[in-house]
């Protein structure tokens, strides 16, 4: 695992805050709360607060949690039904919802790049509470996300050491590939409106992206993580995160496990149930979790 120390974009001052706290549904084996919580770096105009749903086992012992990150945009799906099948198997889970739109519609990269550390901050934060909860085990904290939620939680594991397993699911490295290749119509909007408005060929607006967003980018971060502690799940069909971003990013974490699924990166959504089960396989063996 190489060492690389320089994290200057994540580092952040730890600090009490507080923590709003509402107990919103009960079902058998586990609670769900509704949390909130001030963003470390707010910013004029925008959503400042982190929400998200805390999953509580009822144990009396402690057990481990799994930070779950959503997708870029559209429902929660992926991570209300991961979040139900993990704590229905002993893991609490915190599941953070979005604040901003990552990617902003008026093609301004410094934009893109503060809210990426905003996210990954107020993630890191979300285990700083974590970890003061009486019925959590801090050494056995996992994250898991997929699409975008994959690029940020690998940004999260990479840089807070207290992650010891991680699941990325339809996820990569190399942004400035990501923003250049990618077919998702918010990236190809995006990167419309810079090209554009810089007057850019293809080339140099690559160049300009990888110039921009090459400290917030998990390819810069993946030595920091040890290849057994990593599961990825991607597809053999996707447009929106190019193969390349992929197998990049898998040789520069040292190659850990990689599961190819038949399928593009929006119909993945028919291989969920089996996603779901490796999910769980990974979290179990790589966290001690007692079913």
């Amino acid at each position: 695992m190489e060492e690389v120390k320089d994290l200057s974009p994540f580092n952040y001052e730890k600090s009490d805050f507080p923590v709003e706290v509402e107990l919103v549904g009960k079902e058998k084996g586990y609670l769900i709360k509704r949390i909130s919580f001030p963003s470390a770096l707010p910013a004029p105009g925008e959503n400042n607060r982190v929400r998200g749903y805390y999953y509580q086992v009822e144990k009396k012992e402690r057990a481990p949690v799994v930070i779950i990150l959503p997708i870029a945009g559209g429902n929660y799906f992926f991570s209300k039904k991961m979040a139900k099948f993990l704590v229905g198997h002993g893991m609490n889970c915190l599941r953070l919802e979005r604040g901003e739109r990552l990617i902003s519609p008026d093609g301004n990269l410094e934009t893109v790049r503060r809210r990426f550390i905003k996210t990954v901050i107020d993630a890191r934060r979300g285990i700083d509470w974590l970890t003061i909860q009486k019925e959590i085990d801090p050494e056995r904290i996992g994250i898991t996300g997929a699409s975008m939620g994959a690029f940020l939680s690998s940004l999260v594991a990479e840089t807070d050491s207290r992650v010891k397993s991680s699941v990325f699911i339809l996820g990569g490295g190399n942004l400035a590939k990501l923003f250049s290749e990618s077919t998702e119509k918010t990236i190809r909007s995006f990167k419309k409106v810079v090209m554009k408005k810089e007057k850019l060929t293809q080339d140099q607006f690559f160049r300009l992206v990888s110039q921009k967003l090459e400290d917030i980018d998990p390819l810069r971060y993946a030595g920091r993580l040890s290849p057994e502690t990593v599961l990825m799940i991607n597809t053999v069909n996707d447009i929106v995160v190019p193969r390349s971003c992929t197998l990049e990013f898998w040789s520069s974490l040292g190659e850990p496990e990689l599961i190819w699924l038949p399928f593009t990166h929006t119909s993945s959504y028919f291989a969920f149930k089996y996603a779901r089960g490796k999910t769980l396989e990974h979290f179990q063996r790589t966290l001690a979790v007692k079913d």
